[in-house]
């Protein structure tokens, strides 16, 4: 059966709890960046031409990322961008002005940009391909409970404290990402 396959695959659970941690981080910033930067006295104009700023620069780390990014590199990047979003939520937590929080949205595109498609390219490299539809039904699936319950959890902290300092849990969440990643590399 298919779904066993899968399911006693390492790699695909590797890479659907990968998933799970990275998809929230990159909705949080996605949903709340442009709070984060009123709250720092950015006006909501400029805020949104940053919100749009984020958005490109996330496409373009996606494009460079297909682009360039060498065979057999795959598992060296999700980890060094997982890497990279536990100190960019580090960074907008501890940021004390509009500059520096303008500067770590935009800094997220760049970071969360290549997660998702190199995850996606890892698992179907590790999954037959009739079994690439139920891979990402399960990628999907899982990531999906992340991309629910994580958030729920963050906009609960920020309504007892602050949305700045509920991305906290952003970093918790990336830092599992980092960890998961460290262990899908030594596995491929």
């Amino acid at each position: 059966d298919g779904f066993k396959i899968l399911l006693s695959n390492p790699i695909v659970w590797l890479c659907c709890l990968a998933f799970f941690f990275h998809v929230p981080v990159e909705a949080a910033v996605a949903t709340w960046a442009t709070t984060l930067m009123t709250n720092k006295g950015v006006t909501e104009e400029r805020s949104a031409i940053l919100l749009s700023a984020f958005w490109l620069t996330f496409l373009g780390s996606r494009l460079v990322t297909a682009l360039t990014l060498p065979v057999g590199a795959d598992g060296i990047l999700v980890l060094t961008m997982a890497g990279c979003c536990i100190l960019m939520t580090l960074g907008i937590v501890l940021s004390r002005t509009a500059g520096m929080i303008c500067t770590m949205v935009i800094l997220a595109g760049l970071v969360l940009g290549p997660i998702f498609p190199t995850l996606i390219a890892i698992l179907f490299t590790h999954v037959d391909k009739a079994l690439h539809g139920r891979a990402v039904g399960l990628f999907f699936c899982i990531g999906g409970i992340g991309w629910t319950v994580i958030p729920m959890i963050i906009g609960s902290y920020a309504e007892r404290t602050t949305v700045q300092r509920a991305f906290l849990i952003c970093t918790a969440s990336a830092t599992m990402l980092t960890i998961l990643s460290a262990i899908l590399l030594m596995n491929l």
